[in-house]
């Protein structure tokens, strides 16, 4: 049978499913899920991200997602923290921007979440994310843009 998603056969509907989720993209999604959301998990289809909600033009974003005419009117909606604290995202309050969470886990400072779950400074480079991509072993051969192949000389880069 034929594994549409992943251009490849298989002997079952079964190992199809196998081989889409233990094929991983470059982005760190596999082939069932195959859409990096902007909070960081992946999803079938773009639709089935959060949608970020933008404020009409003229307004500011407020820690509580609200949309007020200026940063001053965020500022006036009461607050659970304490003077020395600042509220994060989550609406938790903490000493430092550094101590904040994102929506994906990750701290301000670390945002990036790789596919092995750990936090990073960026997707990229000596202190980003590494490769974690799995090539199955009918395609053996990772190259360097991500792709897996049957043979090195397939790679395109």
């Amino acid at each position: 049978m034929k594994c549409e998603k992943a251009g490849t056969c298989a002997e079952t509907n079964e190992k199809c499913q196998d081989i889409y989720q233990n094929t991983l993209l470059p982005n760190g999604c596999n082939l069932l899920s195959p859409i990096k959301c902007a909070e960081g998990d992946c999803k079938q289809s773009q639709n089935m991200c959060e949608t970020s909600s933008v404020c009409p033009q003229g307004t500011v974003k407020c820690l509580d997602n609200s949309c007020k005419p200026s940063i001053a009117a965020c500022l006036q909606t009461s607050l659970s923290c304490k003077t020395d604290q600042i509220q994060c995202p989550d609406k938790s309050c903490k000493s430092t921007w550094d101590e904040c969470t994102l929506i994906n886990g990750c701290t301000v400072t670390k945002p990036f979440k790789c596919a092995d779950g750990s936090c990073k400074a960026s997707l990229n480079g000596a202190d980003g994310c590494t490769s974690t991509t799995k090539c199955p072993d009918y395609k053996p051969f990772l190259c360097s843009d991500g792709q897996c192949v049957g043979d090195q000389s397939h790679c395109r880069v």
